[in-house]
């Protein structure tokens, strides 16, 4: 089964679809030969730069991304669009300085409308988060990836558990 992101900007190339309100700066960056996005504060107020996600259909997602925060702490938040409402099923919080690696589960229910993604700077005028990796796949591809799930079409071959003796390459 191939795997599918959701998140149409894994390699943060596009910042058309980011919006911001006036009292946040976003830019695509690059640090260590990797783009981020980053979101700066330029104001004191509601501070976020967030993406919108078209939902593809309901059911177990996970989530994962490598966020950071500069001048102050962080957030990184997923909101789902359901009814006349919002719902926050992952939110990771971010030290300053510290990069954390967020890796969280979700589900996304048959109303939902649409995912918001949202990176959310918290601290005076200049303080930032930066985030890269997005990822939100349907659960069952990203357990066949990183090694869960199961594999009827490759059967673990047995294991040679005879004695080797000393200098015997088999």
């Amino acid at each position: 089964m191939r795997r599918k992101n959701l998140f149409p900007y894994a390699d943060m190339a596009d910042t058309s679809n980011i919006f911001t309100p006036q009292n946040t700066k976003s830019e695509i960056v690059t640090s260590d030969d990797v783009k981020w996005l980053k979101a700066t504060v330029t104001a004191v107020g509601d501070n976020y730069a967030q993406y919108t996600v078209k939902k593809n259909q309901s059911g177990r997602y996970h989530v994962g991304a490598i966020a950071k925060a500069d001048g102050g702490t962080g957030s990184f938040r997923i909101y789902l669009h359901v009814g006349d409402g919002y719902q926050i099923p992952c939110q990771a919080s971010l030290d300053d300085g510290k990069p954390t690696v967020c890796d969280m589960g979700m589900t996304v229910p048959d109303d939902c409308e649409e995912i918001l993604v949202r990176l959310v700077p918290k601290g005076g005028v200049g303080a930032s988060a930066m985030i890269r990796d997005i990822s939100i796949e349907p659960t069952s591809t990203y357990a066949l990836a990183s090694g869960g799930g199961f594999r009827a079409s490759s059967p673990r071959r047995p294991l040679n558990t005879d004695a080797i003796e000393a200098g015997d390459r088999r």
